[in-house]
């Protein structure tokens, strides 16, 4: 079964054959980055870990395992999944920002990747919901900066409102996840969710499109007798 990335990657690239643009640039146009919606499924829901009241959750990804972009890429949305607990009342809003952040390696730390500061962040927005679901799935627009291939990064996805019952995080499910790639904060530190038994079930459910783009490349402010120097 095709993501929704992968079904919209597909009517852009149909639709930009049909207007007579090259091959080579109608494939650059759209391409996923993370784990996509994998389907619903009960086994899939990680109850009980989100409270809300600010809490963030990180997961590290690597642009070039979907985007074939040779200079850079930059993110257009970011989208993920929650589970809503039976007992939640209703209505009941949900406020959620979303953004991505460099990954900097920590070798001396308890995990090999943390976050560094976010690079680009999409608006806080409020979520209404009014009748009963099992889960809910969150997408948000974001203008963020042209970042370069071959690094890896961190999207991650904060609940603002406080959540009671809380809810469930959405997991791929069917497996162990892995270690070292999804991170939270508990007492001011970083935290390994797998190694906290805070995901259990498969990798946690975060992605977002991103397009290729051109990484600008700083003009160096140099007089002219300066430049000069640099040749003799």
């Amino acid at each position: 079964m095709k993501s929704a990335n992968a079904i919209l990657s597909t009517v852009i690239l149909v639709s930009l054959l049909a207007a007579g643009a090259p091959p080579s640039s109608a494939q650059s146009v759209f391409c996923p980055v993370g784990q996509p919606w994998p389907g619903y499924a009960a086994d899939k829901i990680e109850p009980g870990a989100i409270t809300g009241d600010g809490q963030t959750f990180h997961a590290l990804v690597n642009p070039d395992a979907g985007c074939d972009c040779p200079l850079g890429f930059g993110m257009s949305t970011l989208d993920m999944f929650m589970a809503i607990d039976e007992a939640t009342p209703l209505p009941v809003t949900i406020t959620v920002s979303m953004g991505v952040s460099r990954a900097i390696p920590d070798p001396g730390g308890d995990v090999p990747w943390r976050p560094g500061p976010p690079v680009c962040e999409t608006p806080v927005r409020d979520f209404t919901l009014y009748i009963p679901k099992l889960y809910v799935g969150f997408g948000i627009a974001l203008d963020c900066e042209c970042l370069e291939m071959g690094h890896p990064y961190f999207l991650h996805y904060t609940i603002h409102s406080p959540l009671q019952p809380p809810g469930g995080l959405y997991t791929t499910g069917g497996g162990k996840p892995e270690p070292g790639r999804f991170l939270t904060i508990v007492d001011s530190a970083w935290v390994d969710m797998v190694s906290a038994g805070l995901l259990t079930r498969g990798n946690l459910v975060v992605s977002g499109s991103a397009r290729c783009c051109e990484v600008p490349i700083p003009s160096a402010a140099e007089s002219w007798g300066g430049v000069k120097a640099l040749y003799r």
